[in-house]
């Protein structure tokens, strides 16, 4: 399999950090449960969204000072069936599927063409990177 292509550009530590919480490049696993959920719930899904989910789902990413994570798990994203996230794609210029929570509090999200949002339900939208390899790095290096 080799890196996936959504991580290019990661920082070192970004590759360090994904592989002491127990990625690795040819790791894969079924998602199929994930998408006919996310699909039910009205999300229109995307390649990057099930290309994450596949090499990341499951994985809970600690940072480096070991004071946050984010699961990456997109059915346990809290509140997104009430959020009206119709709004994303005309403000943002893509569709979005939930990623995962980080901290127990945010919900994280990741674009079609890569913009990753976090947010509390969808109401206070807030853009943390304009890649997943750049959100990985806020995440887990600093």
């Amino acid at each position: 399999m080799g890196f996936p292509a959504w991580l290019d550009g990661a920082s070192p530590c970004v590759r360090a950090e994904l592989r002491r919480c127990g990625w690795n490049p040819d790791r894969g696993i079924g998602v199929d449960h994930w998408i006919e959920e996310i699909v039910r719930d009205g999300f229109v899904l995307h390649d990057l969204a099930v290309s994450m989910w596949r090499s990341l789902g499951g994985l809970e990413l600690v940072n480096l000072d070991r004071s946050n994570s984010i699961l990456i798990d997109p059915t346990d994203v809290q509140g997104y069936l009430t959020a009206p996230f119709d709004e994303w794609p005309k403000r943002y210029g893509q569709r979005f599927c939930p990623l995962g929570e980080w901290n127990v509090v945010d919900n994280v999200f990741i674009g079609s063409e890569g913009l990753v949002l976090t947010s509390l339900g969808s109401l206070y939208p807030k853009v943390v990177a304009r890649s997943p390899a750049e959100a990985l790095h806020e995440f887990l290096c600093t």
